[in-house]
């Protein structure tokens, strides 16, 4: 007993040491792992999504409003009869466009009528929608007001076209393939109108970016 009397008293020597010395030296208290990290990679994150995508939002939602307030013209009687006024030029032309190829057609208001078959254009059946959603993505595109008019009267001019196309192609399919011709008007050309539009908003949107690239590196 009497030889491990030392090696007890250095023990508690050397614990109390340890005490001392912790009590005036406290240890610093460490944040947990990845806390502060984490939170400031989060809103680091959150901010750079933001600022990618902000564009893309608001691009969108003027595009989603103006739609609207463009449809709504052409739909709504109220508004100043715009789908009737689409519906009889599309009807004068499609009669005109007939005519010429050997067909005895005459269009009466919205009706395009001969010995073989008559047709109504109906508004909802017009150009107009396609027109819309075309003028809608051109005007809130950042682009010059001289590019977005030449986009503006390319796009009515081939979307026109197309409408006349089809137009004369249900007439003819009501003439020889009377049985294919529900399917020839809300199938065939209902898959072609909409991205034939989409195609040709993008055409126009290739050729902006295209002309701003080349005039700021002539810059």
């Amino acid at each position: 007993m009497s030889r491990k009397a030392p090696q007890n008293s250095r023990k508690e020597k050397k614990r109390r040491a340890a005490s001392e010395q912790g009590k005036r030296f406290p240890k610093a208290r460490l944040p947990k792992e990845g806390s502060s990290a984490t939170s400031k990679n989060d809103s680091f994150s959150l901010g750079s999504v933001w600022q990618q995508k902000a564009p893309l939002i608001l691009y969108g939602g003027k595009f989603v409003l103006l739609s609207i307030l463009l449809y709504s013209i052409v739909l709504l009687p109220s508004l100043g009869n715009a789908g009737e006024w689409f519906a009889r030029q599309s009807a004068r032309g499609s009669a005109l466009v007939l005519h010429l190829l050997g067909e005895r057609c005459q269009s009466s208001e919205e009706t395009i009528y001969s010995p073989h078959f008559a047709i109504t254009v109906a508004p909802l059946c017009t150009n107009g929608f396609a027109l819309c959603l075309f003028a809608a993505a051109v005007v809130v595109f950042p682009a010059t007001w001289k590019q977005k008019l030449c986009g503006l009267l390319v796009g009515v001019l081939v979307l026109s076209l197309l409408n006349l196309l089809r137009i004369v192609s249900l007439y003819f399919t009501g003439v020889h393939f009377p049985s294919l011709f529900d399917a020839m008007h809300e199938q065939v050309w209902g898959y072609i109108l909409t991205p034939s539009t989409f195609l040709l908003f993008l055409g126009w949107m290739q050729w902006v970016l295209s002309s701003n690239k080349t005039i700021s590196g002539g810059q």
